[in-house]
């Protein structure tokens, strides 16, 4: 197997990376063998804009834990007769963030934005989008939620494997309200953080902008967080269904919803969603399909350049998946800026003229 560097940031600035264990001290865990007697832990990655020419080695994409993980998970996205991916590709994914690096000290303190992934997936995936953000000017606080996301690895090596539930509707269902509390917990995290002298983000948040987004069923819960949390100003969905009630009753705050074309037209939740928001936009990208706005297409394409036309229809569009990511850090940045900055929409209107054929976006109001 050859190296892939995921796709380059394109901001002005370096990136950092850095690890945050947390525990909920107010919450005790409902799933799994710790249920009802271990406080909810919660493992969070930070991205951050650092000097450009700090110097370090590029983070490792993927933890041993995680790489071994995803060998075995992708079994479903790859052709019977394919030779397995090894554990060691872990070391052949270059990224472009520098371990444990120290922050950009110029300029005003930088807005926060809360991830959380879909279900069965690790924010270890989508490090391409976190790390053009972060290149922007924006912090990043992106969560693996023990049990729900495919696997969460703590930094002693201790972690929790994704639950196994025998109805998975329900058991979705029955957890949302874990996940938009893990959401809403981080975001509260921001503030002990930002006031932490033991860390070196003092005072480098800007807590009066605050965003969060999420993939899947992670989107639908930043929604949700949205909506509950007022100290999240606004909020993208990205290709995930919606789960509870709130969304079918008129929405105030600001929310971008970016899916594929499947899910614009089928997904009745999703429709429910836009015709209740009352400012934000719909960006809708052709011919993509779940996976795309993840890292996985290029790296599936990179490792399988055959992808058979089954598995590509469930997993992956006919988009190439350099363009899906682009243009899904392009679509979230630019929400961001126009939410949390007070920048114009003419980058966001521009992308379909940019793009022609490629990408949908409906405005309201």
């Amino acid at each position: 197997m050859t190296p892939i560097a995921l796709p380059a940031p394109t901001g002005a600035y370096g990136v950092g990376v850095t690890s945050l264990p947390l525990v909920d001290q107010s919450r005790t865990e409902t799933i799994g063998e710790n249920a009802g007697f271990r406080h909810r832990e919660l493992m969070v990655q930070l991205w951050y804009p650092i000097t450009p020419a700090t110097a370090g080695e590029p983070s490792e994409y993927l933890d041993e834990l995680s790489a071994r993980f995803a060998a075995v998970s992708s079994a479903e996205l790859i052709p019977k007769e394919a030779p397995r991916l090894s554990p060691d590709f872990q070391f052949l994914i270059k990224t472009h963030a520098v371990r444990d690096a120290l922050p950009a000290q110029d300029g005003p303190g930088f807005p926060v934005l809360v991830f959380s992934p879909g279900y069965g997936a690790t924010y270890l995936f989508y490090q391409s989008l976190f790390e053009d953000l972060a290149s922007h000017g924006y912090f990043i606080a992106a969560i693996n939620h023990p049990y729900l996301s495919g696997i969460t690895v703590f930094p002693d090596q201790h972690f929790y494997p994704q639950a196994q539930p025998k109805n998975e509707d329900q058991f979705l269902d029955d957890q949302f309200r874990t996940v938009v509390t893990d959401i809403q917990f981080v975001v509260a995290q921001m503030a002990v953080l930002n006031q932490d002298r033991t860390r070196p983000f003092l005072d480098r948040l800007d807590l009066s902008r605050i965003g969060c987004f999420g993939h899947s069923y992670g989107g639908a819960a930043a929604v949700q967080a949205c909506i509950d949390d007022p100290e999240i100003k606004a909020a993208i969905d990205i290709d995930g269904s919606m789960h509870g009630k709130d969304y079918d009753r008129p929405i105030a705050k600001p929310l971008g919803i970016i899916n594929n074309d499947l899910t614009a037209t089928c997904d009745y939740t999703v429709k429910k969603l836009w015709r209740n928001t009352h400012r934000g936009y719909m960006v809708r990208i052709h011919k993509a399909r779940h996976l795309d706005f993840s890292d996985l297409g290029v790296i599936i394409k990179r490792y399988y350049p055959k992808r058979p036309l089954l598995v590509r229809a469930l997993y992956f569009g006919k988009i190439e998946p350099e363009l899906a990511v682009q243009l899904t850090r392009k679509a979230v940045l630019n929400f961001f800026e126009i939410y949390l900055t007070g920048g114009s929409d003419a980058d966001l209107l521009e992308m379909p003229r940019q793009y022609p054929g490629q990408i949908k976006i409906t405005k309201k109001p």
